[in-house]
Order: C-alpha cells, then sequence, then structure tokens
C-alpha cells in the first residue's frame, strides 16, 4: 500500500468500520488531508473488480480508479454525496473493471475527506455488501483535548514553581511542559487540519496559561517573584500561538466550489464589501442585492425569473425580507443605473463570487443585511478594488493588509507601553471568541482597521501627539461607527477635572487655569475635529452627502432597532427571556421564521427600559470616575468599553478587547498589580467564553456571551473608579502629565523619608533596575512609601518628567495609594 497526505491510511482495510452516521474523525477513520491525497493498493496480479463498497463522509465524493502498470489510471465508480451525516458507506455493483493497482482519491464537499473502510469485489457477494465488524469511534478530537488539558496543567505547575533565585533543578523542570507540548503536537499535526474543537480548546488553554503567567508575575505574594525573562518568554510564545489560532494556522476557511478546494478569501464577507466599494455610485446601500440576482440572471441564460422567483433576499431599504418575485421590477431598474461597460465589469465580478460560493450560496447570501461600513471608510478602501477585477488573487492579497497593520500597531503598542503590553493585547486578540460568529473574519480586507486606528491613537497621546492621537480616534470612528465613543470620552478626565476644582478649597482662576491644564484636551479635539471635517467633506464631494452620509446614518437605524442573534451587550441580556428562548418560539414554516422571536425580544427590552438606562448610567458612571486623573488614551480605552452598553452590536465588533490593556497603563498612576488585574480578567474572559460554546441555540450562546463581557468589564472598570476616588486631593490635581496647579514644598521630615529608598536603589544592581522595575515597587516597605508619595504627589509634577523604560507599568503615586518607589523608573 502507498499512501500521501493520508492519515493512519492502515484503517481503511483493517476490517474495523464505524457505525453509520459517526464522526468523521476518530480512531477507527483515515482522514484524507486534500484532494491531492491518495492511496494505493497492489492487488498482486490483474484482477476483475466487479463490486465496490466505500464508507466516506457523507458530503464529499470518493473516487475509485484502476490500473495495471501503476502509472496510468482509468476512472472505475465514483461514491457521490448523499443526504445523511457523518460516515456513510456508498455501494456499487455490475461494475466492469480490472487491475492491479488501485487507487482511491477524494474530491468535493467541505475538503474534510475521511474514509472508513474501502472494499472491493472480484464477484459480487450474497448478501452485499457482506456483513463487517462495527463499533462507535473515539472522536479523535477528544484525545487532542485531553491533551492539550495536561499541557496547560504542566505548564501552569511549572510557572507557579519557578521564581528568582530558584535551584538549577526547578528551572531544569521546564522540560516538562515542553515534552507535553511535544506530545500535543504530534497529535495536533496528526489531526492536520484542525477542526474549530481543538482550535477553540486550544485558545482557551493559552489564555489560561497566560493567566498563570501573569499572576506570577504581578501577585508574587510572599514568595520570590518570578524572573521577568520567564514571564516575557512565555508571554512571547503564547502570542504567537494566539495569533496563530486567530489565522486558523494558515487554514483556509472557505472553499473555493469551483476550482474544489480551500481558498483564502473570505466570500460571504467580500461578496459584500467588495461590489459596494468598486461599484458604490451604482449601488449606494440599497442596490446590491438586487443587482446581484440581475447578475444571476445574465450570468445563467439557462435560468428564467420565474425559477429565481421564490428566492428570499433582504430589502435594504428597510430591512424586510422579501421574494424576487415580488421585486422583480427593481432588480430590472437597478441596470438603469450602470453604463453598458460598468454592467459588464459588474456581471463578471458577481460572476467570480457565484463561482466561488456556488449557486446556493451566493443566493443565499442575499438574505444578509448589506454593507454597514461608512462613507469614509468605502472611500478608503476604493483604490484598493476599483480597477482590480474580483479574482482570489486580488483579495488575498488585499486580505493581507489587517495581519500587517496589526503586526504594525503590536509593534508600536510594544515600543510605547511596554512589551509584555503588547505581548498580552496579542494573546486577547487571538484567544478571545467575541471574534467569531461561525468563522472570524480572516480573509476579509480593511476589518480590523478601526481597532488598530484607536490602537495608533492611544499610543500618540500616550507619546503627547495630542493632534495626532485625536485625528486617529476621530478616524477610526468615521470608518465603523461604533468607535467614536473614544473620542467622545476623551472630555471624560476633563469632567473630572471640573468635580476636583469646584471641591478644592483654594480654587484658583478657573478660565485661566483651564485653558492652560486643558491644553492637551483641546489640542486633541482640534485633531479630531479637523479629521471629521476633512474626511466628511471629501466623501460628501466624491459620492454626494445624501446618497452616502444621509443613506448610511438612516440604514445604520433600522439595523440598530430590530434584535439579531448574535449581537451582544446589555440590551442583549435585558431582551433575554428563558421560556422564550429562538428554539422554543422560532417558526420554521413562516416566511422570517424569527419574526416571533425578535417580537418577544422587543417587548421585554420594552419592560426592561429603566433597567437598561440604569445599566448606562452605572458603567458610565464608573468609566467617569475611573478616568479621574487619568491620562487621555485611557479615556479613549474606556469609551470603547460602553460600545456595548449604549449600542447592539454585532459579537464581531467586541473584538476590539484586545486593546483594553492599554487602560491600566500610565505615565504616573498605574500600579503593577492594577495592570495585572486588568490582564487577569481580559484573559478570564477568554477562558469563560469557552463553555459558552457548548450552547447550541445560537441567541442563548450570544446572551452568555454577553454574561460575560458586561461581567468583565465591570471587574475592571470597578476597581480604578475605587482607586481613583479613595482618598479627595488637599489641592485640585492635573490631569495626568499636567502640572499640578498647587506646588506645596515637602517638610523636612518628608524629605528625609524621601531619601530612604534612594539608599535602595543604589545597592540594586543595574539589570534589577531595568528588567522589573514595578515588580521591586510591590516590595517596598509600606508607610515609607507612602510618605514618600505624599511628598512626591506635591513636588514631582513641577519638575521636568524622568524618561520611562517603556516596558512596564509604573506604581501607584497618588490614584492608588499602593507601595511604589522611584525604582518604578529606569
Amino acid at each position: 500500500m502507498e499512501s500521501s497526505g493520508v492519515s493512519s491510511a492502515g484503517r481503511m482495510n483493517d476490517g474495523r468500520a464505524p457505525v453509520e452516521g459517526d464522526d468523521w474523525r476518530t480512531n477507527l477513520t483515515s482522514v484524507m488531508r486534500s484532494r491531492d491525497a491518495y492511496v494505493i493498493y497492489d492487488l498482486g496480479a490483474s484482477t476483475p473488480i466487479r463490486a465496490v463498497s466505500v464508507q466516506g463522509d457523507a458530503n464529499d465524493s470518493y473516487a475509485i480508479h484502476v490500473s495495471d502498470d501503476g502509472d496510468t489510471y482509468q476512472h472505475l465508480w465514483t461514491a457521490r454525496p448523499v443526504r445523511a451525516s457523518g460516515m456513510q458507506t456508498r455501494k456499487a455493483t455490475d461494475l466492469d473493471g480490472h487491475g492491479r493497482y488501485l487507487k482511491l482519491t477524494a474530491s468535493g464537499g467541505d475538503g474534510r475527506y475521511s474514509v472508513g473502510e474501502v472494499t472491493v469485489w472480484s464477484q459480487t457477494p450474497d448478501p452485499f455488501p457482506a456483513a463487517m465488524k462495527t463499533s462507535k469511534g473515539k472522536p479523535s478530537h477528544e484525545d487532542a483535548q485531553r491533551r492539550m488539558q495536561l499541557f496547560g496543567f504542566v505548564a501552569a505547575v511549572f510557572l507557579l514553581l519557578n521564581r528568582r533565585g530558584a535551584p538549577w533543578w526547578t528551572k531544569a523542570l521546564v522540560a516538562l511542559p515542553i515534552g507535553f507540548g511535544l506530545y500535543l503536537g504530534v497529535k495536533l499535526f496528526e489531526l492536520w487540519p484542525l477542526d474549530q474543537p481543538e482550535l477553540t480548546m486550544l485558545r482557551a488553554v493559552i489564555a489560561a496559561i497566560a493567566m498563570v503567567a501573569v499572576f506570577r508575575h504581578y501577585f508574587p505574594g510572599k514568595a520570590s517573584s518570578q524572573d521577568p525573562r520567564w514571564t516575557t518568554a512565555t508571554l512571547a510564545l503564547l502570542a504567537v500561538l494566539a495569533v496563530g489560532c486567530y489565522y486558523n494556522f494558515g487554514m483556509p476557511q472557505f472553499r473555493d466550489e469551483a476550482k474544489g478546494r480551500q481558498t483564502l478569501v473570505h466570500p460571504w464577507d467580500m461578496r459584500v464589501y467588495f461590489p459596494l466599494v468598486k461599484y458604490f455610485h451604482e449601488l449606494r446601500f440599497d442596490g446590491l442585492y438586487l443587482a446581484s440576482l440581475a447578475a444571476y440572471l445574465d450570468n445563467n441564460p439557462n435560468v428564467s425569473e420565474a425559477s429565481i422567483a421564490h428566492v428570499r433576499l433582504r430589502d435594504l431599504n428597510n430591512n424586510e425580507m422579501k421574494v424576487a418575485g415580488d421585486v422583480m421590477p427593481d432588480i430590472h431598474a437597478v441596470r438603469d443605473r450602470f453604463t453598458p461597460q460598468r454592467w459588464e465589469l459588474f456581471r463578471q465580478d458577481m460572476k467570480y463570487f457565484q463561482d466561488v460560493m456556488g449557486a446556493g450560496g451566493y443566493l443565499g447570501s442575499l438574505r444578509d443585511h448589506g454593507g454597514n461600513a461608512t462613507p469614509v471608510w468605502i472611500l478608503g478602501a476604493y483604490p484598493l478594488w476599483a480597477f482590480s477585477p474580483a479574482s482570489e488573487l486580488t483579495l488575498s492579497l488585499t486580505a493581507l493588509l489587517d495581519p500587517l497593520f496589526l503586526i504594525a500597531m503590536l509593534i508600536v503598542v510594544g515600543r510605547t507601553f511596554g512589551w509584555r503590553v503588547a505581548l498580552i493585547a496579542a494573546i486577547v486578540f487571538g484567544t478571545t471568541d467575541l471574534s467569531r460568529f461561525g468563522t472570524n473574519l480572516m480573509g476579509s480586507t480593511l476589518r480590523l482597521d478601526w481597532m488598530v486606528a484607536v490602537g495608533f491613537g492611544a499610543c500618540a497621546l500616550y507619546k503627547k501627539r495630542w493632534m495626532a492621537g485625536g485625528a486617529l480616534l476621530a478616524y477610526a470612528g468615521l470608518i465603523r461607527g461604533f468607535p467614536a465613543l473614544a473620542t467622545i470620552f476623551l472630555v471624560a478626565p476633563v469632567a473630572m477635572w471640573l468635580v476636583d476644582w469646584a471641591r478644592s478649597k483654594d480654587r484658583p482662576p478657573l478660565w485661566p487655569t483651564f485653558r492652560k491644564e486643558m491644553d492637551p484636551f483641546l489640542r486633541a479635539a482640534a485633531g479630531a475635529t479637523a479629521c471629521v471635517a476633512i474626511l466628511i467633506a471629501l466623501s460628501s464631494a466624491v459620492f454626494g452627502y445624501q446618497a452616502s452620509w444621509g443613506n448610511w446614518f438612516y440604514k445604520i437605524s433600522i439595523h440598530q432597532d430590530k434584535p439579531n442573534v448574535n449581537h451582544v451587550g446589555l440590551r442583549n441580556v435585558l431582551s433575554y427571556e428563558s421560556h422564550r428562548t429562538g428554539a422554543q418560539v422560532i417558526r420554521p414554516e413562516m416566511f422570517e421564521p424569527w419574526t416571533d422571536w425578535q417580537k418577544y425580544q422587543l417587548a421585554a427590552f420594552e419592560r426592561r427600559k429603566p433597567l437598561y438606562y440604569g445599566g448606562i448610567l452605572l458603567f458610565t458612571g464608573l468609566a467617569f470616575a475611573a478616568s479621574r486623573r487619568r491620562h487621555y488614551h485611557q479615556a479613549a480605552v474606556m469609551g470603547l468599553m460602553m460600545i456595548p452598553i449604549y449600542f447592539y452590536p454585532a459579537n464581531y465588533y467586541c473584538h476590539y478587547v484586545f486593546l483594553l490593556p492599554l487602560l491600566a497603563v500610565d505615565r504616573k498612576d498605574t500600579d503593577a498589580r492594577l495592570f495585572g488585574w486588568v490582564a487577569l480578567v481580559l484573559l478570564a474572559m477568554s477562558v469563560a467564553l469557552y463553555p459558552t460554546l457548548s450552547e447550541r441555540q445560537v441567541d442563548v450562546l450570544y446572551t452568555l456571551q454577553s454574561n460575560v463581557i458586561l461581567a468583565g468589564f465591570f471587574l475592571v472598570l470597578a476597581p480604578m473608579a475605587y482607586f481613583a476616588w479613595r482618598k479627595w486631593p488637599a489641592a485640585t490635581p492635573a490631569i495626568a502629565d499636567g502640572p499640578a496647579q498647587i506646588v506645596t514644598l515637602p517638610s523636612a521630615e518628608e524629605q528625609t523619608l524621601e531619601e530612604q529608598p534612594k539608599k535602595k536603589r543604589r545597592k540594586k544592581s543595574k539589570r534589577d533596575e531595568t528588567e522589573a522595575p514595578a515588580d521591586e515597587a510591590q516590595t517596598q516597605d509600606t508607610e515609607t512609601t507612602e510618605a514618600v508619595q505624599a511628598s512626591e504627589t506635591r513636588t514631582d509634577e513641577a519638575k521636568e518628567e524622568p524618561k520611562e523604560e517603556p516596558g512596564e507599568p509604573r506604581p501607584s503615586h497618588d490614584a492608588v495609594g499602593e507601595p511604589g518607589d522611584e525604582s518604578g523608573r529606569a
């Protein structure tokens, strides 16, 4: 027997077959990794073949070829797909074939090929097929998941035991997680290409190990802290694995039906946004599905209007479902928006998407909600596709922009805030399941751009490039709508400054002081205003204001109004009723089966609106309170947290949670443990999302995920708000990075206390000062440090701020009140 691209090929003829309908990948099946995979059997001599039986995955095709010389093969028979699931037997009799070599190949279907048993006969047996031993197979992913859990446990134990100054044999124990990692890797290689059960569990295990690493590093307790090099190395490895999980380790998610193989392109997303961008002048926001049907008729001359009259599509003017027969005049009329040359180009582009998706997928996609991108996003994407045909090459190349932007942003975050911050952001990016709705957006173009813009904007604000930071935040809002809250929340530290001013005993004049203290805010606001004015004017000039922005605002209003199963947030939780879930009220016989569910959701939400407004006040109050004396980039990120509170977004818009580690990084008032706490909460959210995926009811699943989001956000904001307001200041404080308004010189006693940590610093090695300043800060004497804090609060802000090492969060000096000293500075 000879095989290529097949795992455990011997199982195909071992006399043990899985039961009918069994899982496609078990200890009884052989997986064929691609349509190029094959198995060749040598029968020993040229033999007649009269009957064949092949048990394979139900939705694939399996072909038998025969040859006498092993070089030239002739097709004998193909086992076609059947209407069933799992492993299914297909058989044929009265065949007239002969040959010494028999070759089995696979094609079609979903690209997941699996064979349980192959049998050929020179004479048809009676009965046919002959009885064979069958049993229930053990799904392979269960073994892989057990190995993942074992690897995660061993890695966690090692991280807990490893500490600075530990004996050499404890460090040698790193061989154990390495060994179990290799043990896991062998199994994953056997299962390649990986399916979602393996990837989902792997994401949860990565997040859990990262939690242990963060906890051990930032909360060492009485034990010696972990060597920061181990922490950084661990987080770096986990970040690579996490980002690899998001991108499926390079495995395409979708199938090209015309070519019979997987494709990197996300056709379900690009079939909307590619034509919307390239033909926006003609399609606007309402014509895409009408034109798609018109092109379908042109591309398939054998298809009549009557044959597609029953096809359902969404009316993008009101989001109502209709059938093609009712809108046939509109389908004809949409052609008039195009010139003959432009229509021909559109028809050819739609032919590509029809070929990739298949006719069923192409027509089925007309039930979606169309493109929701803003005119500014369309304007930015236009140069990418305006002069390019829809093709696998074009869309694969433009899909590379998103990972490139992501890498660039993580590098900038690392250089700005510290590499551990960037690594934790990368881990959360890859491990959160909020990015997925069946699949994620790998293979799409410019779907991470707004999150990248927010990340760049936060870095610019931290570096005191106020106008650039404000402009980048405004740009993020202009290309996707929701992120405008990041710009709006720049006002939160200003509002808290005014509260402190009003409560201070000796208030200086408001307006002169305000202008001086709020100069960064005014500059950021100017940058944001300029960006909004320029880009709205430019997009309106290109597309026309009403055709672009006017229609976009209307489209978003109707899209936000109706409940959708994968929308998350406060509104989702308050609309949920356990006795009226989708499975209980859905009516498949109706034209729109989810109509009753939507009605019940709206009624429940209407009854609970007071709770909704109360929740908005609670989270808004926490965010404003937490922004007291915070840096502007922190306020911007807090604004992002309000998206699922104020709005009703699709779950994948909440993928921005990977930016939330930036919340706890600031120049003057960040405690290392506060940063560790925020990182722990975000990683715990990734772990907590894993069990929600076992829920088979889609609407309930996203309600569970909404609960995880709200709980996680509360656990982040509440401690930040508490520490920000733990003690009222004696004098009006400035926003982070601003000078103090009232400077009081320290007393002689305070000056004496201030000298004590300086002596301790001289005893530290240069290596310790640069590697883990925040860790050392946690071990200082509490009373001494609090006295130093009182002195530094009044004096440090009047000085030029020393340069920081960006790799580690700084200990608190005023907002947190935890132990900290100057050792946090490089």
